[in-house]
């Protein structure tokens, strides 16, 4: 039991991991083969674009913070300014990221892309991640 995966704090084996947001938005779009091809080669980009944003956001905050040693404000207002700049061209990879899913669904598939677009916000957030809903009876 101790070399064995940990117990889940309910004393029982861990819940199977949540499904991944990919799959999930593969299913909910009801994507054929083609689809499926080109939706991955969409996140293959996206992902590459994020981790480009993601190192600049962790370099700027290692500055930010290796601020406080100087305590310069000047310095500290150009780096916040340059997170928030950065932070919004995240935000704005993500939402071209799904206009670019628009672009791929079929007309007969944008009713289930528009109800996807009222999930979004769940599919992604941390804690849906971290903590998935309990089973529905």
């Amino acid at each position: 039991m101790l070399l064995g995966n940990p117990l889940h704090p309910g004393m029982g084996r861990p819940p199977f991991r949540k499904e991944a947001p990919r799959e999930t938005i593969i299913q909910m779009l009801h994507f054929d083969k083609e689809q499926a091809v080109q939706y991955k080669q969409l996140i293959d980009q996206h992902q590459a674009s994020i981790r480009d944003l993601d190192d600049k956001i962790s370099d700027t905050k290692n500055e930010l913070y290796q601020s406080l040693s100087t305590e310069n404000i000047a310095s500290k207002d150009s780096l916040l300014l340059t997170l928030a700049d950065l932070q919004k061209q995240v935000e704005a990879i993500h939402y071209a990221h799904f206009m670019d899913i628009k672009k791929i669904c079929r007309p007969d598939q944008l009713g289930e892309f528009d109800k996807l677009t009222k999930e979004l916000s769940r599919l992604f957030s941390r804690t849906a991640r971290n903590n998935p809903p309990p089973p529905k009876d």
